[in-house]
């Protein structure tokens, strides 16, 4: 399991331990302030640990039906609705499964209490006194955790994986110096394309491209450093050895979610768009900044290079370039040929650098 699969995997069991917790938590609330006076009168056999086990299953039940619906509906089909939409949406399948996971377990945690039928007096006098009493007080417990979770979901997506844990963490507090891959990427004839269709249509069209080709960068482990108007930087650590490989994997990648949805974009903007990048790797200095809105950012030449290579694919006839310093870490794939386009003197540089055509065999 990796990429956005393992991202939306650890994100769904989150939210499923969160509910277990709240709803463990919760048993014991019953039990010290509750139960005792209401259920020992009835059963001599309730014991906390019973109904502790009752509830933390129904929690593993509750909160893996709604992290599901949380991480692999909500996430993709609201992804352009606001917080306050999904919250409602949020609550109202949290009532409903709630409900009926509340009645499925309590008919027979009742039944087992009473050693009687559910239909008999005493057993409904239970059931109602368990239901209206336990599962209602429930929903100021389930409704603020759920709201609290899809929050923290939206702040993990903006962020991107990883990086809220590192600010938390204080991980790059104090910079540190690292290897690093980047490659900036941007859309071909974006400024014609804007003209043609609009400024909202180009809008919608920006973000129907990014998000087309976010499976791909996670798929390959990179992290979404920044959107750049009609662009993206996209980082890699480096690691040496053949994974660096992943940086080339992942564009040609792109190009493949991207011609699978032609079809799609032909239909609402009447064009296919295209992309070019430039892919370098070297040290950067890794650091917090900012005070109102802080963020993890990078420092160095390479970001640099790594953008004014991008800016030569047009020149050298090029969809993407890649320096000799990151591909002599790695061994090219056998579906893909890097061509020598020979050293360049890159804008603003005064050493030439050696520069490779990559291309699908």
């Amino acid at each position: 399991m990796k990429g956005r699969r393992a991202i939306k995997f650890f994100q769904w069991l989150a939210v499923m331990l969160t509910t277990v917790v709240a709803n463990a938590l919760t048993s014991v609330y019953n039990y010290f302030l509750f139960q005792i006076p209401t259920v020992e009168k009835v059963s001599a056999s309730y014991s906390f640990s019973t109904e502790l086990l009752w509830n933390v299953i129904a929690g593993i039940i509750v909160g893996g039906l709604i992290g599901a619906f949380m991480v692999y509906y909500i996430q993709d089909r609201f992804s352009d609705k606001p917080y306050g939409y999904t919250i409602l949406a949020l609550l109202l399948t949290v009532f409903t499964v709630v409900m009926a996971v509340s009645i499925i377990f309590l008919i027979p945690y009742v039944m087992s209490l009473t050693g009687k039928p559910i239909t008999d007096p005493a057993s409904v006098a239970l059931f109602n006194e368990l239901f209206f009493h336990r599962v209602n007080p429930v929903f100021f417990v389930i409704f603020p955790v759920i709201a609290l979770e899809q929050l923290m979901l939206q702040i993990l997506n903006k962020f991107g994986p990883g990086v809220f844990w590192k600010i938390v963490r204080g991980k790059y507090y104090t910079p540190k110096t690292e290897d690093r891959i980047f490659m900036f990427l941007d859309i071909n004839s974006s400024t014609t394309i804007a003209e043609n269709l609009g400024n909202e249509h180009y809008h919608d069209l920006l973000k129907e491209f990014f998000s087309d080709i976010t499976n791909s960068i996670l798929d390959h482990g990179g992290e979404i450093y920044q959107y750049l108007g009609d662009g993206i930087i996209i980082a890699w650590p480096t690691l040496g050895d053949q994974r660096d490989n992943r940086c080339v994997l992942c564009f040609f990648d792109m190009k493949k979610e991207i011609n699978a949805r032609k079809n799609k974009y032909m239909k609402k903007f009447g064009l296919v768009p295209t992309f070019k990048a430039g892919i370098h790797s070297g040290q950067v200095v890794v650091g917090e900044i900012g005070i109102i809105k802080r963020d993890i950012t990078y420092s160095g030449d390479v970001l640099n290079t790594a953008s004014r290579i991008q800016s030569m694919c047009h020149e050298l006839k090029s969809e993407v370039l890649a320096s000799s310093h990151l591909l002599k870490t790695f061994s090219m794939p056998s579906q893909f040929v890097a061509n020598a386009v020979g050293a360049v003197r890159l804008k603003g540089k005064e050493r030439e650098v050696e520069l490779y055509s990559l291309t699908m065999t």
